[in-house]
């Protein structure tokens, strides 16, 4: 063979090689992961994480299967992967899916699923850090090692605001000789707002929410502007076809149905990414009301959505104990529309023909407040930077004035 066609041959097939070791690290849901695969997913999207040499004992085994453990950088818990033949002898190892924090053989372990595979999470001091990193680590199995879709519904009515959101995967993948096992799970959460909450209100309200194969209603005592409806999960999946859920809230004497329907916008991030997640929540929230609103108009249809800035005001209210905090909140919004957009409240339009949060009273401001000890967050509201000037009032005054009439301060 001639020289040079044979060093040519060699570095191909060389540069096949790697390209094909290259590609055996894209997930395939159809197809058995690898511990490889997971590793790579985990480290992209949660933490770097360092091999553990552990002596693998009985009880750390699931089904026979022993796992291979990793710490994440900067944490003490112990993250062990378990690597099954295939999605149905995963399966049949059991139903280990804890995404909302239930997993009822012990508080600190939480194991969550992605095809023939088990991640399980374990630690074993008490602490607040672990719960979080156990969260995080179940979003990202969720969102990043299943092929995960999300809906969100949104709709008001005189009185009442509805939100609700189901994630959800479903797949198939095949196992050893060829056979295709399914897998699906869902996730559901979802909040009524009262537009009409004022501080001290409190009140009975019975709730019903009717979503595809199912309800879920209740009996409570209404203390804040917000109910959240509780939130579940469960297997299986095949939300594509819904269009519109129905709420109705009996409140007083009075009833009212709302109906929520199908947002078919994604509402992109291109904000700051150090942010508080209740801020991002609440900017979401305010996104969505506006793109609800846009939609009601006649011949005009929104196409694209972005959150484009969160950006802290300084209102130097800071104290041992709590901070109340102001966010600026930036937004673009799309439509499409047969006639020319009709710019209610005073919206404006950037050079690229968005419509942009300017309105006559300024731009939104989202208010929450930290309460350092227990590190937890509460939200206050939202205002506007034509509000704040109006009442000849700066951030600061702002900030606490709304703090101690909204806050539940519990």
């Amino acid at each position: 063979m001639n020289k040079i066609l044979k060093i040519f041959l060699i570095a191909a097939l060389a540069l096949l090689i790697t390209g094909c070791a290259k590609e055996s690290t894209e997930l395939d849901f159809s197809k058995p992961f690898t511990e490889n695969q997971v590793v790579r997913v985990l480290e992209e999207n949660f933490s770097k994480m360092n091999k553990v040499n552990k002596e693998i004992e009985e009880d750390d085994k699931i089904q026979g299967v022993s796992p291979v453990f990793y710490q994440p950088e900067n944490d003490e818990g112990l993250v062990g992967i378990y690597v099954f033949d295939s999605l149905r002898e995963r399966k049949e190892a059991g139903s280990w899916n804890s995404f909302f924090g239930f997993d009822f053989e012990s508080n600190k372990k939480r194991i969550f699923s992605a095809n023939n595979v088990l991640i399980k999470y374990q630690w074993t001091e008490e602490n607040i850090e672990h719960w979080k990193t156990a969260s995080s680590l179940g979003d990202i199995v969720l969102k990043k090692l299943n092929p995960y879709e999300e809906i969100s519904f949104f709709g008001q009515g005189q009185d009442w605001m509805g939100f609700y959101k189901i994630g959800y995967y479903e797949y198939f993948s095949e196992d050893e000789k060829g056979t295709l096992i399914y897998d699906a799970w869902n996730v559901k959460e979802g909040k009524a707002v009262y537009k009409r909450w004022e501080p001290g209100d409190e009140f009975q309200i019975v709730y019903k929410l009717d979503f595809p194969h199912g309800s879920i209603s209740g009996e409570t005592v209404l203390s804040s502007r917000e109910l959240k409806l509780s939130n579940s999960a469960s297997s299986g999946a095949s939300f594509n076809n819904t269009e519109s859920l129905e709420m109705e809230i009996s409140w007083e004497g009075k009833t009212e149905k709302v109906i929520l329907h199908k947002n078919d916008v994604e509402i992109r991030y291109e904000a700051e990414k150090d942010v508080p997640d209740i801020v991002k929540e609440m900017a979401y929230d305010n996104v969505r009301i506006n793109i609800d609103h846009y939609n009601s108009f006649e011949n005009e249809t929104v196409v694209d959505a972005k959150i484009t800035g969160l950006s802290r005001i300084e209102t130097g209210t800071a104290s041992e104990n709590l901070d109340i905090q102001m966010w600026l909140l930036e937004y673009r919004i799309l439509s499409e529309s047969e006639e020319p957009l009709i710019m209610a409240g005073g919206m404006t339009l950037d050079e690229e023909g968005w419509r942009t949060e300017y309105a006559s009273m300024g731009q939104p401001i989202i208010v929450v407040v930290h309460y350092l000890e227990g590190d937890r967050w509460e939200k206050i509201g939202m205002t506007s930077t034509g509000t704040i000037a109006e009442e000849n009032n700066d951030f600061s005054n702002a900030a606490v004035e709304m703090f101690e009439k909204y806050s539940q301060k519990n």
